[in-house]
């Protein structure tokens, strides 16, 4: 993908969006749409490969753009689930659309693809490695300077009035924003591979899940045409959770899976300053019961998007609208979305054969402690 070359900008924009996935992605799209000039740092080149379970849910795909949603269509769709515990088989076939399995490297391009279209600029293959909130070079408002580059060799000089951390999990503008320590200690993990898929296509589209109780989490197997997605995720540690794998799919002893935390106590944690502002796993809002990311990665680039646009209309700083938004939409039910965690893991023990159902319901945002949220 085609990027800018320093010397054809002056690097200053409204909003610089350090991070290109799925939730970075969205709110450039937006914010360039809404006639922000907007800047996308992303430390990798594009296409990349992403670590994950490659699914998007039913919940999450209602809350992209319309016109992003034509390409998803040739996609696996997903209808039928399945629960298997202690040799039993459950199974759930849904007349809707669950979701859909995709390749998160083809996906992540076509989203910040979406974004570019729209007259982000993306800057590819940087790394943040600085973050100062100082005057500008004309003296006369606070903005955010940006340093960025490879090996700590800086070959990206750019200010902006705000900055939306969607890094993930392990990215540096929390820490470097002064928002959370550099060591952080996530409550969640979870390892995965890929592996091909030399059966006939039938089955094809089917999500398969296996409770762990002892991990206090889920195992799964999804199939699409030409591949499998298999992992594990889970509260418990990275050996438990590799015997998990291995107990689960013991033919797959040979591949190498790859771990990647699962945050979800970024509701309790501070997610702003000022104009920065955090989103996606950046602001650890991992959902705790299924793992899912981009429900809540979505939810959040909307309130940022918000937020920067109130605070742009009325003078003030970001960061009490998103704060705002933030309270009521994800810290206020925080207590309701763990409890519910918590009752589908017991449910999932005593009750196995109502768990597709379940699982379908929470896919499509139709249980007790799920928030729905509109686009606009």
């Amino acid at each position: 993908m085609k990027q800018p070359e320093a010397a054809e900008y002056n690097h200053y924009f409204d909003v610089a969006i350090i991070g290109g996935g799925p939730a970075g992605a969205l709110a450039a799209t937006l914010l360039a749409e809404a006639g922000f000039s907007t800047a996308v740092i992303e430390r990798k080149n594009y296409p990349r490969h992403k670590i994950c379970g490659g699914f998007l849910s039913a919940r999450a795909a209602e809350l992209l753009p319309g016109d992003l949603l034509i390409p998803l269509a040739k996609n696996v769709p997903v209808h039928s689930l399945e629960f298997v515990c202690k040799k039993k088989t459950y199974s759930y076939n849904s007349r809707q659309k669950l979701g859909i399995l995709l390749d998160r490297s083809i996906f992540d391009s076509q989203l910040i693809r979406h974004a570019v279209e729209r007259g982000a600029v993306l800057f590819e293959n940087k790394s943040i490695i600085n973050i100062q909130y100082k005057l500008s070079e004309t003296g006369n408002k606070n903005v955010y300077h940006l340093q960025a580059g490879k090996s700590n060799q800086i070959t990206l000089s750019a200010s902006a009035r705000y900055v939306i951390g969607a890094d993930g999990a392990l990215g540096k503008t929390a820490y470097l924003a002064g928002i959370s320590p550099k060591r952080r200690k996530f409550n969640g993990q979870a390892l995965s591979s890929i592996l091909p898929n030399i059966e006939e296509n039938s089955g094809t589209g089917t999500l398969t899940f296996f409770p762990l109780p002892f991990s206090a989490g889920m195992g799964w197997s999804f199939k699409a045409k030409n591949y499998y997605n298999r992992g594990v995720g889970g509260f418990a540690g990275r050996s438990r959770l590799a015997r998990d794998y291995v107990r689960l799919f013991p033919d797959n002893m040979n591949n190498q899976p790859h771990y990647w935390p699962l945050p979800f106590l970024g509701p309790l944690r501070k997610i702003a300053t000022g104009n920065l502002l955090l989103i996606g796993d950046a602001a650890g809002l991992i959902e705790p019961f299924s793992g899912e990311g981009l429900y809540n990665a979505f939810k959040s680039a909307y309130f940022a998007v918000q937020a920067i646009k109130e605070a742009d209309k009325k003078k003030v700083e970001a960061e009490a609208t998103y704060n705002r938004l933030f309270k009521k939409h994800f810290r206020a039910k925080f207590i309701a979305t763990l409890l519910g965690a918590v009752l589908l893991n017991l449910r999932a023990a005593v009750a196995p054969s109502t768990m597709p159902l379940y699982i379908a319901r929470l896919m499509e945002n139709k249980l007790w402690f799920n928030d729905a949220i509109q686009k606009k």
